[in-house]
């Protein structure tokens, strides 16, 4: 604080920690003008999670705003350090850990981006199929009194942590998450790196017409990725093996299976034999925000841990039990009875 005083550093500026490569502190240069400060938008962004590829980026439109939204910064870095910071000498950060009895893998979002793309040279069985989930907030209040579902996630081959609530549940257990590592956010990456990898996406799941509608918004913002195909989620039992075959058919690499919480888990775990493609990731309502039905919170919102809130907005009916009813059930369940670190099954 007595560098703010004498003007060594600012309250926002530059980041503090240097931790980029040296093509980045290269274009950095650019910026040596510009004072160090306690917050900066790359510091906000590792503060609560979100995933930073291009720090760049992030310099650059902060340098260039104006005095509000160096006044905004001010703000959601001071909330964002009051919601989340903890010394980096009093947490862990494994690769993996328990919590509320889920088995999470503690990746950040390019890894986890690089073992969706990757041939699975693990042999289970006779599956071929790598299976990954999100598991967030309501996951866990799903697995209270659901332990076969909390079975089926944790016999999947990835679980990643995603959003605030398991974040602070994790941070209450002495465990940093590495980044918030959420369907929403990854699928730009996905598609990125699919396109430079030549690896073919299949959209499975969520209301007729909503799974191609996302599928077309996709192609145009990335025009040389494969969609291999999109099916929505209203089949019958009986016409199950239909569409697994045409998802086999079309040589998917990547299947991203849109049902929601428990139905993608029961749905993937019973069929995963039958499949064909790399990776199936259990995505909830993820076509809908790239379909355009709904639409995402505001940036400064996720750099809140407040996106919850948005959803809230635009569907009260349908999200009411999830959100208001459901997330003080997992305060409860964390910061009372220690389930965070104890789980359900005592």
């Amino acid at each position: 604080m007595w560098s703010v005083v004498t003007q060594n550093i600012r309250f926002c500026g530059l980041p503090l920690q240097d931790s980029f490569s040296g093509l980045e502190r290269a274009k950095l240069q650019r910026f040596g003008h510009c004072l160090a400060g306690l917050i900066s938008r790359v510091g906000l962004h590792q503060l609560s999670g979100i995933a930073v590829l291009k720090p760049y980026d992030l310099i650059e439109q902060q340098v260039s705003a104006g005095r509000l939204a160096y006044l905004s910064l001010l703000v959601r870095g001071a909330l964002s350090h009051f919601f989340f910071y903890q010394a980096s000498t009093e947490l862990k950060q494994p690769q993996q850990f328990t919590l509320f009895g889920l088995t999470i893998h503690n990746h950040s979002m390019r890894l986890a981006v690089e073992w969706a793309l990757a041939t699975s040279t693990i042999k289970k069985t006779n599956i071929k199929c790598k299976i990954g989930y999100f598991i967030n907030v309501n996951s866990v209040n799903l697995t209270v009194n659901d332990p076969v579902l909390r079975e089926r996630i944790n016999r999947g081959d990835r679980c990643f942590a995603d959003g605030s609530g398991m974040r602070i549940a994790a941070k209450y257990i002495g465990v940093r998450i590495c980044e918030n590592v959420n369907g929403t956010d990854m699928l730009p990456y996905l598609c990125v790196a699919a396109q430079k990898t030549k690896k073919s996406i299949y959209m499975l799941g969520s209301k007729p017409g909503v799974a191609d509608k996302a599928a077309q918004h996709l192609l145009k913002i990335y025009p040389n990725l494969n969609i291999a195909g999109s099916q929505d989620g209203y089949f019958s039992t009986e016409q199950t093996h239909d569409v697994i075959s045409r998802i086999n058919q079309s040589c998917a690499d990547i299947l991203l299976v849109a049902m929601g919480s428990p139905i993608q888990e029961e749905w993937l775990e019973k069929n995963a034999a039958q499949l064909q493609c790399n990776t199936a990731l259990a995505v909830g309502g993820l076509f809908d925000f790239y379909s355009g039905n709904i639409t995402r919170a505001p940036l400064w919102m996720r750099e809140l841990g407040m996106e919850w809130v948005w959803r809230l907005l635009q569907e009260p009916k349908t999200k009411f039990n999830r959100y208001v009813i459901g997330n003080p059930l997992f305060l409860i369940h964390t910061f009372i009875f220690n389930r965070a670190k104890r789980g359900f099954q005592s």
